[in-house]
């Protein structure tokens, strides 16, 4: 399981969950069978995606409005093949209150050669255009992503 990981589990970590679900869909097995999930670390469980969110996704044919907001567990930790982070911060929140030893654990845009910007800001309370601009900085991470999938999945 690959686990996408923001604050709230409505805004970024959703999207980035059914972009890379989509993404991995279009690969050959085992890949395209691998569940893609999303947390949050400070999330309340059952929330909707930010409509923000759901219609950035609209945008590119992708179905935001069934996502229901999760916390992060340990439980969904131990599952996990790798977990991706928007920020610094909550890399450092996970590994502070979980178990996470042996865990690959990466900013999503940590494996993306020679970039700089490798955090995903929050674009809760902003406007439409800045989740557009959170979206495609995701997008950009996708390859990266897939191919580090391809080196270390099985």
């Amino acid at each position: 399981m690959i686990n996408f990981v923001c604050t709230s589990n409505t805004c970024r970590s959703p999207m980035a969950e059914k972009i890379l679900y989509n993404a991995l869909l279009k690969e050959k097995k085992p890949y395209n069978k691998i569940a893609v999930v999303s947390t949050g670390i400070y999330s309340i469980n059952n929330q909707k995606a930010s409509s923000y969110s759901i219609e950035t996704l609209q945008e590119l044919n992708i179905d935001l409005s069934k996502h229901k907001s999760k916390i992060l567990t340990q439980k969904i930790i131990d599952k996990c093949f790798v977990i991706f982070f928007m920020t610094e911060f909550h890399r450092k929140i996970t590994n502070h209150y979980f178990n996470t030893k042996n865990k690959k654990m990466y900013l999503m845009r940590e494996l993306m050669p020679n970039i700089f910007d490798i955090e995903i800001s929050d674009p809760i309370g902003r406007k439409l255009i800045d989740y557009k601009l959170c979206c495609k900085k995701m997008m950009e991470a996708i390859p990266s992503i897939i191919n580090f999938v391809k080196a270390n999945y099985l």
